[in-house]
């Protein structure tokens, strides 16, 4: 049965696909790799002709924008940073576009770690509060603030599906994959070099190695109801992020990054200097009380001898 690329049909729609289809799909990634967790990227992911949702073989180490903070500064990965990159690739499926991409490398790595991921809301076709909910609870910055497993991702999706009467499927799917390459121009469909059988491996060689245990769930964060993990509006309820546990998650040590640590600390140096200038600035221009008074002290007399040599005479003859 033949497939086709996700970042193909995004790039043939020119747009996102609706929110809850972006959320249908995510879902499904992450059910995919409930057992072997590990970073997923858009390049991955593909999508048959009945609408069924596949992983392909990867070889390279993942896209920076998709590595959590965490793994982008060299930490080992764990099912939270998984977690992660599906949270971004719901985004990018839904608007379109990456949420922290950028021209280089580095400005990249910098995003992730500092940039908010957008709002679903009023940018996405379909998307509502809860859906942003997830996406924040799944793209937290700091790990222990972070949805726990895919598991508990893939279930805080499909309620919210359930919870707002979404009836999305396989063959919803399919047929936005049909709409995007009948959308495409002739000579564009006719050149598709992904829209064909292809072998699929849900596990990439690059990944194979020694695996980590999950990490349990910040049971604090759970008590003192923090919004990133829940909550009526977020439609993820405490039973969904502690009454879910896959069994034997699994994720592999992400790949060493490729770019120099000494290109992030220059990098940083300068955002630091950018930072301090204005205030140096300011301090050395700011104004100085001593002349200011000299200035006055000046002024005044110059009036008083105004006053006794030119008006005193005029006014007193």
């Amino acid at each position: 049965m033949r497939e086709t690329r996700l970042e193909s049909v995004l790039s043939l729609r020119g747009a996102g696909l609706p929110a809850p289809v972006a959320a249908y799909l995510v879902a499904r990634v992450a059910d995919a790799i409930v057992e072997r967790p590990r970073i997923v990227s858009l390049d991955e992911v593909r999508v048959r002709e009945d609408g069924a949702v596949k992983l392909a073989r990867r070889d390279e180490p993942p896209r920076f924008d998709y590595r959590a903070p965490e793994v982008a500064h060299g930490a080992a990965g764990d099912p939270r940073a998984a977690v992660f990159s599906l949270g971004v690739l719901l985004v990018h499926a839904a608007l379109g576009r990456s949420p922290f991409a950028r021209a280089t490398d580095v400005e990249t790595r910098l995003a992730v770690g500092e940039a908010e991921v957008p709002r679903l809301t009023g940018r996405a076709g379909m998307a509502s509060p809860p859906l942003d909910a997830i996406v924040a609870a799944a793209c937290a910055k700091a790990a222990a603030r972070r949805l726990p497993s895919p598991g508990v991702l893939r279930d805080a999706l499909d309620g919210y599906l359930d919870d707002e009467l979404h009836v999305v499927g396989p063959e919803v799917l399919a047929a936005a994959v049909r709409e995007a390459i009948e959308r495409a121009p002739s000579h564009d469909r006719a050149s598709l070099p992904d829209y064909d059988d292809v072998e699929l491996d849900a596990e990439p060689r690059a990944a194979r190695g020694p695996r980590l245990a999950e990490p349990a769930l910040d049971q604090a964060l759970v008590r003192l109801g923090d919004p990133l993990l829940g909550g009526a509006e977020a439609g993820i309820t405490e039973a969904a992020l502690t009454g879910v546990r896959d069994s034997g998650p699994r994720i592999e040590r992400s790949a060493g990054l490729d770019i120099d640590e000494r290109v992030i600390a220059r990098e940083e140096q300068a955002r630091a200097a950018r930072t301090r200038a204005p205030a140096a600035a300011e301090a050395s221009s700011g104004p100085n009380w001593i002349a200011r008074v000299a200035i006055a002290l000046v002024a005044l007399v110059a009036l008083a001898a105004v006053y006794r040599l030119v008006l005193r005479p005029l006014l007193f003859p």
